[in-house]
């Protein structure tokens, strides 16, 4: 078999045969309903083999040499069965298999508890049927108004294009968040908290919402005074994050608070910090939470080292102080005022606690003084590592 083929059964599937390099061919053997799988440890080699036999009946296949074997998963759009319309596919798709990977991730390298890959199911099937109804709605939208290509592509009805109708702008609207993928609310579990805090000193933000990703707008580096979106400072890269709006801290009130909520996020002052519960004792202190401070303060009444305890700004001995921890919502130079603050509906006085999960959705939120609510979420969501 040294021609690339595909081998299709009636009854029993296909095969792809593909010849490799050193007389080696690599076969992709499809496993159908009939092979009655329900355990992964039932896939062998000799299981494999005996799936492709019945495929190429009544020719025979055997082997005396397996360089590799493995399971392949289809996930995202090599699953989907609707239509390209609009491009919802692809930003579902991604989604679909970011969601799953980071909660793996987790769970492989002993982060998270194996109870959270359920939350894959409950989280994303929900966004498949919204997917297939949005679908159907496109399509009726199409289907109602009789669409006839031109010569150069473009959907008319009539004399008009489609994307020119009165109704297709509307129809945009009410999807866009959908489409791009921000506007998906994910239910309560251990992953995302039932209610925010109920803690006096905290003001629910009017525009962010649990389970939903946090809506990103430009801040600004307290020590650089460089602007950046509050997405690109949470990185793609399996860490928590806890967003400290810590308000206006040039009032000595409110400075107060955040050095009351440092003391009990650093493990030198509390030994029961999260920071030291959830991060294995050879990692760095911010290896599993990264924890980001932004405030409402203007960004030069204040200073970095003289205002901000050390737990916002670690300090490593080869690379010295961290300057990308703390930001400020005020105006850049040049780029004018993108009020944050304002925007996200957080009281600029008082502020509040963010916790978002590694995909950018809030897990919760509460007052400053409320370690203890932001600590019942991360029992359910993280292993403890110490103490």
């Amino acid at each position: 078999m040294r021609q690339a083929c595909a081998i299709h059964s009636a009854t029993a599937g296909s095969i792809l045969s593909v010849p490799r390099e050193g007389r080696i061919n690599r076969m992709y053997i499809q496993l159908g309903l009939e092979d009655n799988v329900t355990n992964r440890d039932q896939i062998t080699p000799g299981f494999m083999l005996e799936a492709a036999r019945k495929i190429m009946a009544p020719y025979t296949l055997d082997f005396k040499y397996c360089d590799w074997w493995s399971l392949i998963f289809l996930a995202g759009d090599s699953v989907h069965t609707h239509s390209p319309k609009l491009g919802q596919g692809m930003n579902v798709s991604m989604q679909d298999t970011y969601n799953l990977v980071w909660k793996l991730g987790s769970v492989i390298t002993g982060v998270s508890p194996r109870s959270i890959l359920s939350t894959y199911q409950t989280e994303r099937r929900q966004v498949a049927l919204d997917l297939l109804e949005c679908d159907r709605n496109i399509a009726r939208f199409y289907a109602r108004q009789k669409p006839k290509p031109t010569s150069n592509g473009a959907l008319t009805d009539g004399d008009n294009k489609i994307s020119d109708h009165p109704d297709f702008g509307a129809m945009r609207e009410r999807m866009h968040e959908f489409l791009a993928g921000v506007g998906i609310r994910y239910e309560p579990s251990v992953l995302v908290a039932s209610s925010y805090s109920t803690k006096s000193t905290f003001t629910p933000p009017e525009h962010i919402h649990l389970g939903v990703r946090i809506p990103s707008y430009k801040i600004i580096n307290q020590s650089e005074a460089r602007p950046v979106q509050l997405h690109h400072i949470l990185k793609s890269d399996g860490r928590w994050r806890l967003l400290i709006f810590a308000g206006n801290i040039s009032i000595p009130a409110q400075h107060s608070r955040l050095l009351a909520l440092c003391q009990l996020l650093n493990p030198r002052s509390n030994p029961a910090s999260i920071l030291r519960t959830y991060t294995p004792p050879e990692k760095s202190i911010d290896h599993i939470i990264e924890v980001a401070t932004i405030h409402a303060a203007k960004r030069t009444d204040v200073e970095l080292l003289r205002d901000f305890p050390e737990i916002l700004h670690p300090w490593e001995e080869d690379l010295g102080w961290d300057y990308w921890k703390v930001f400020v919502d005020d105006e850049a130079h040049h780029e004018g005022f993108a009020d944050a603050y304002g925007n996200l509906g957080i009281d600029r006085e008082k502020g509040c606690l963010v916790l978002c999960r590694p995909d950018q959705h809030v897990a919760w939120m509460g007052a400053l003084e409320d370690v203890e609510g932001l600590e019942r979420v991360l029992r359910g969501a993280l292993v403890k590592q110490q103490g």
